[in-house]
């Protein structure tokens, strides 16, 4: 009899092991499926981003942008945009410095001042390209355009009104 009982207290060590090796696998995959979740979650999260910044890059035509601010092909496009327009806001800024005391001085002929004059309306013209980007911060800041002139009208998409001004800016040019 000794021999059974020495058996059933085997088993029951046995079976104690197995609930504990049971109880173990049942916190890891509980601690395994709280990981999933969170992971799935931040995917979810991600995949949310994902879409907006997708969403917010169609609504602009950044090949259009780059050849505006003369960015050559193959150099990458957003690191070139802020220098691009900090360099027009400095040329314009240097410009209206220059073209100041040009309507009050006399010197060298009407011809020079009405040359000077068109250089400089031209000039501001170019200015217009910098309503793009700022446009488009507006709409991704506030989630609208600006009324015209500085965005879109309400039957206009943001790529066609950002063709119009970069090719009004250069249908002016091509006249200087």
């Amino acid at each position: 009899m000794s021999s059974m009982h020495h058996q059933n207290d085997l088993m029951q060590e046995r079976i104690i092991k197995m609930e504990a090796e049971i109880a173990a696998l049942k916190k890891q995959i509980s601690e395994g499926d709280r990981e999933f979740l969170a992971l799935e979650a931040e995917n979810g999260r991600l995949k949310a981003w994902k879409d907006s910044v997708m969403e917010l890059e169609s609504t602009w035509d950044i090949q259009a942008v780059s050849k505006a601010l003369g960015i050559q092909l193959g150099q990458p496009i957003h690191p070139g945009i802020l220098p691009g327009i900090e360099k027009l806001k400095a040329e314009n800024k240097e410009l209206k410095a220059i073209s100041a005391p040009l309507w009050w001085s006399h010197e060298g002929g009407a011809l020079k001042a009405e040359n000077e004059r068109l250089r400089l309306e031209n000039w501001n013209r170019k200015s217009l390209l910098l309503r793009i980007p700022a446009a488009r911060d507006y709409h991704a800041e506030f989630g609208t355009y600006p009324k015209p002139p500085y965005g879109p009208g309400e039957d206009q998409e943001f790529d066609d009104w950002a063709a119009d001004v970069v090719n009004n800016v250069f249908a002016d040019t091509a006249t200087t």
